[in-house]
């Protein structure tokens, strides 16, 4: 077991395992936990504090105490950050405090991303047994329970606003890709043409193996397979919410181009009857970049 947190000589490397396995029970994102002045967070002390979790040991007799077992951690890493959810459940670690040119002892825990126990991205929590059936003991207690007749049981608490998304799926990854993604169906996908893959994916009909592919998703679209709720996805450029498509090779085929809205091309719109009429400019490509190119105009009926 870990050595204890409190103890007066952190820097014993003999007391115990250099990590530890916590659930976390409260975090810090700021002054507030929501927008509002009467939900101030009392942790927030300074800056210093945004992203620090207060956590149970997962294992022994501490896993069901929130009182004293409660600890605290701060994020590992500064570039890349996932700011764990609560019943989410982390890795932690010692590492030098900022009182380090004091003490040169001084220490204090951090925390590294969540465990993808549910293997999801829009949330893994895993909450304790005996908070959440003190949850449903207290909603089944509620006013206005209904019984077998309830439309659906109340989602435990993820945080102090976070609303789970169940239909948000992870992607599909292809060898040698690096995949970041979000918990709302944001991703950034660095990969490649993959013929051999060519019906699982919309970007391998031509090019050859190795080709770089960036795609850049911001909402997930219509899944890949509907029936397997459980099933991962791949990008889709006629479905999802918005995108950037940086391609070497590849042919990417958009299905109509007058579904897309075409706001963001300078133009105006009319009305002529119960048609709305569009007049834009056609983007021409070219190997020169010139004002010509923004010359020819083309009016769609949408």
């Amino acid at each position: 077991m870990f050595d204890n947190p409190n103890d007066k000589n952190p820097g014993n490397s003999n007391l115990g395992s250099p990590i530890i396995i916590g659930r976390v029970i409260d975090i810090v994102l700021g002054e507030y936990k929501r927008g509002s002045s009467n939900l101030k967070d009392d942790r927030f002390q300074s800056h210093d504090d945004v992203g620090k979790i207060s956590f149970e040991f997962t294992y022994g007799s501490n896993s069901i105490s929130l009182g004293d077992s409660s600890k605290e951690a701060w994020p590992m890493f500064g570039v890349i950050k996932q700011l764990p959810l609560i019943g989410e459940i982390v890795a932690i670690t010692r590492g030098p405090s900022p009182d380090l040119n004091e003490d040169y002892n001084s220490q204090r825990l951090y925390y590294f991303l969540p465990f993808m126990l549910w293997n999801t991205v829009n949330h893994n929590s895993f909450p304790n047994l005996q908070s959440y059936s003190d949850f449903i003991r207290d909603y089944k207690q509620s006013p206005g329970y209904q019984g077998k007749s309830q439309p659906q049981m109340a989602e435990m608490p993820k945080g102090y606003y976070f609303t789970e998304k169940d239909n948000v799926r992870p992607l599909v990854p292809f060898e040698g890709d690096t995949l970041i993604e979000a918990r709302y169906g944001q991703s950034i996908r660095f990969g490649s043409t993959v013929p051999e893959m060519k019906n699982f994916n919309r970007w391998s009909d031509t090019g050859s193996f190795g080709d770089p592919i960036t795609i850049i998703r911001n909402g997930q679209g219509m899944p890949s397979n509907i029936a397997d709720k459980f099933a991962r996805t791949v990008e889709d450029i006629n479905s999802d919410g918005a995108s950037i498509y940086l391609t070497h090779g590849q042919k990417i085929n958009i299905d109509s181009i007058s579904s897309y809205p075409l706001d963001s091309f300078p133009g105006s719109r009319v009305s002529i009857g119960q048609q709305d009429i569009i007049s834009s400019y056609k983007p021409i490509i070219s190997n020169e970049i010139n004002s010509a190119a923004l010359q020819d105009k083309k009016t769609l009926k949408l």
